[in-house]
Order: C-alpha cells, then sequence, then structure tokens
C-alpha cells in the first residue's frame, strides 16, 4: 500500500515551514526546501523614500500621497504569493496539503494559489503556529485532521 504524503504549512505574514507526514502515526519531518522566509524576498529590503507629493487644485499648498497599502503589508501579500509559486513547484512532492496559518496569511494564500494546488488542500486551519515545536504540532490541529 502506497503511503500517503502530507504535508502541512505552517505559516504567518513572513515565515513559512513545511512539515511532511508520510502515513498515519508517522513522526513529523521538516522538508528543508520550504523554509521560507520574507526578510529572503527581494522586495522586503525597499524603503521608500518620503511619500511623493501632489499640489493642490486650489492653491499653492502641496499634500503627501498616501501609499495604497502599509508597506509592511505589502511584503505579507508578496510573501503569500512567494509561498503559493513555491507549493506549486513542489505539487509533485505531496498527495495531501493541510494549511495552518494565521488569519491574514491564510485569506492572502487562499487568493494565491492555484487550482492544482487546491485540489490538493485537505484542510485549513486558522491559527498561528509559527513558533510551535514540530512535535506539538499534530496535538493542536485537533481530532478533524488525520495525519
Amino acid at each position: 500500500m502506497k503511503r500517503v504524503n502530507t504535508w502541512i504549512l505552517i505559516a504567518d505574514g513572513g515565515k513559512a515551514r513545511v512539515l511532511v507526514s508520510e502515513g498515519r502515526g508517522s513522526k513529523l519531518t521538516e522538508y528543508v526546501k520550504m523554509r521560507l522566509n520574507a526578510d529572503d524576498l527581494p522586495e522586503a529590503h525597499v524603503e521608500t523614500e518620503r511619500p511623493g507629493r501632489v499640489h493642490e487644485s486650489a492653491g499653492p499648498a502641496r499634500h503627501a500621497i498616501e501609499p495604497r497599502m502599509p508597506h509592511k503589508r505589502q511584503i505579507e501579500t508578496d510573501f503569500a504569493r512567494h509561498v503559493a509559486r513555491q507549493l506549486e513547484q513542489e505539487l509533485s512532492n505531496f498527495d495531501r496539503l493541510v494549511i495552518v496559518a494565521a488569519p491574514k496569511t491564510l485569506g492572502d494564500l487562499r487568493q494565491f494559489i492555484s487550482a492544482a494546488v487546491e485540489k490538493k488542500l485537505e484542510a485549513t486551519v486558522s491559527k498561528d503556529l509559527t513558533n510551535t515545536p514540530d512535535q506539538d504540532i499534530p496535538g493542536l490541529l485537533g481530532d478533524d485532521i488525520k495525519l
């Protein structure tokens, strides 16, 4: 009988890692290729100067242009897009996927994951477990998710 290779993606806005379960009751191991950090993205280090200025239509006053999205939130969104791309590239390495992510990150990931990855998506859990030790993860996921 073929073992079912389940990936558990644990992510927040700045870090992501994948734990692998190779069958029911097996020990979780980390898939090192999928240890990602938002600081590794090139756009994470782009610091903007003063915001651009516009002239008032009636008078000599000038106003700063507010960015559409705060820089930190933009990095988190770009990071979720990057994680979704990585899952797409690693698609052949897993049979099932469980995503455990902070609520905002989970929403971003749902927006960016492809249809092929979504077919393998078994469950999503809206929790931030990025700083939780690997051995504690199965107990925190509950009985609904069978690893």
